[in-house]
């Protein structure tokens, strides 16, 4: 019975990496779009003195002690931009809204990128309950 769950688990796992693993989004709004983007659940290595990626997209667990989102803007409007505010909107299984983290981009010249990055930790509210995001872009 233990290892027919392991399977289970191993399968689910796999599915969640597939899915979110490399995420791309090409949807462009205002001159700006995410290029790409990346999930990662990371804990606290002391070896390491660092954070570890232990699964790709949000997969809690007892080890689990921040989600690091990191992507790619692009400035496609032909012009300089000169204040990009990237949103990500965290969200439940049931798509019920949990919270927003935000960074701002100044003076973003034509054709060039930024990355941008997001940290949402288990001392957070619903940390446990985060299912997926949702990006939004304003110019």
């Amino acid at each position: 019975m233990k290892s027919y769950l392991q399977i289970i688990w191993i399968s689910i796992s796999f599915i969640f990496i597939i899915g979110l693993a490399g995420c791309t989004d090409q949807n462009v709004k205002d001159g700006v779009t995410i290029v790409t983007y990346s999930i990662e659940t990371q804990k606290w290595d002391w070896g390491e003195a660092d954070f570890v990626k232990i699964a790709d997209g949000f997969i809690y667990s007892e080890d689990a002690e921040r989600y690091e989102i990191t992507g790619t803007v692009k400035n496609v409007a032909g012009v300089m931009i000169n204040r990009i505010v990237v949103s990500v909107n965290f969200y439940n299984k049931n798509n019920s809204y949990l919270g927003t983290k935000v960074r701002t981009i100044r003076g973003l010249d034509a054709s060039h990128t930024e990355d941008i990055s997001f940290t949402y930790t288990k001392y957070e509210d619903n940390f446990e309950n985060v299912d997926h995001l949702e990006f939004e872009i304003d110019t």
